[in-house]
């Protein structure tokens, strides 16, 4: 889902691999237009103000029709509880899929939902990544790269 946020800029941000901090950082580039996930999208709503993982606070001026538009938040109180925001960088991004196995079969019959295919936009730090590595796609959970082109398919190990 595509978000706005006026005042927001362009730049590169630092972010830790893990929350321990102790798995190195990554560079990030961030500019006024972001994607973010339909489950984040869902929970928006106009006056809410939430918290763009490592940018800061944005208040939600508008969440309809798969877009939001927001402005940088004069609060950049990070004690708050606010819902935290993993986002990509809407003109800095790779498109990529996750893949999760399901059984085959359900009882006797086949299980047509045995693989499940969603699309991806994986931040461009990705492409360091070599097949075969398995990697942790925050709020998702593990992943094995399997290919690279013509797009980038992670599939489920956990």
């Amino acid at each position: 889902v595509k978000m706005h946020v006026e005042g927001l800029g362009s730049g590169e941000v630092e972010i830790r691999n893990h929350p321990t901090g102790s798995m190195g950082t990554r560079k990030v580039h961030y500019s006024e237009n972001l994607l973010i996930s339909r489950d984040d999208f869902a929970a928006l709503s106009p006056g809410i103000c939430v918290r763009l993982k490592e940018l800061g606070n944005v208040d939600v001026i508008k969440a309809s029709a798969g877009v939001v538009e927001c402005k940088l938040s004069n609060s950049q109180d990070v004690g708050r509880e606010l819902r935290k925001i993993q986002w990509v960088d809407a003109e800095d991004f790779i498109e990529g899929e996750m893949w999760e196995l399901q059984p085959p079969f359900t009882g006797d019959a086949p299980n047509e939902d045995s693989l499940r295919k969603t699309v991806l936009a994986v931040e461009k730090s990705a492409e360091s990544i070599e097949v075969g590595e398995v990697v942790q796609l925050e709020r998702m959970g593990f992943f094995r790269l399997d290919s690279k082109k013509p797009k980038m398919v992670f599939i489920r190990t956990d």
